[in-house]
């Protein structure tokens, strides 16, 4: 059995107040959880509050891009996993999301965990900021195989073999 914790990454005006966590509380929370052994440390996918939350709050809520963090925070670990919960398919660009979790799992020594889904956050769809990509599942799997074969049908594009590839630490 894994025991994991949850890093508020976007979580502001939702269920933890305003203010909530900097970024050198992120850093105290993650080097804690590696020092007490936990498996993993998870981040949610917001790309920004939702609006009943902005007008909500006089100052705005820290929403903190999950990529970014955890490359952020893969620096100050050495063992700790870090997930993505999940990361929001549509709202992000097929390739280069598969080359930067590649790069990321590379950096980190092979310690991510890729967590995504197609349709987890409705809000901005209603609200036309995004548009769905139907086969962006299809797609990240594609990209992340060590097939190139497989990593081909990514839009029929043939460049698109992640180098590196998820899995291939620099350890």
């Amino acid at each position: 059995m894994h025991f994991s914790v949850s890093i508020p990454t976007n979580k502001e005006g939702l269920n933890m107040p305003l203010p909530f966590a900097d970024e050198q509380d992120l850093v105290r929370i993650v080097k804690e959880a590696e020092r007490l052994g936990f498996h993993s440390v998870w981040g949610n996918d917001h790309i920004t509050a939702p609006r009943y939350v902005r007008d909500e709050f006089k100052k705005p809520p820290r929403f903190y891009e999950l990529l970014v963090t955890l490359s952020y925070l893969a620096g100050v670990t050495s063992k700790v996993k870090l997930g993505t919960c999940v990361i929001v398919l549509p709202m992000r660009e097929p390739v280069y999301l598969a080359k930067q979790v590649a790069t990321l799992d590379h950096f980190s020594g092979g310690r991510v965990l890729f967590g995504c889904q197609s349709e987890y956050y409705v809000v901005p769809f209603a609200e036309g900021n995004v548009a769905k990509i139907p086969d962006s599942v299809t797609d990240e799997q594609a990209l992340f195989a060590t097939d190139s074969t497989a990593a081909n049908t990514c839009r029929g594009a043939v460049w698109c073999t992640m180098c590196p590839a998820p899995g291939t630490s620099r350890s």
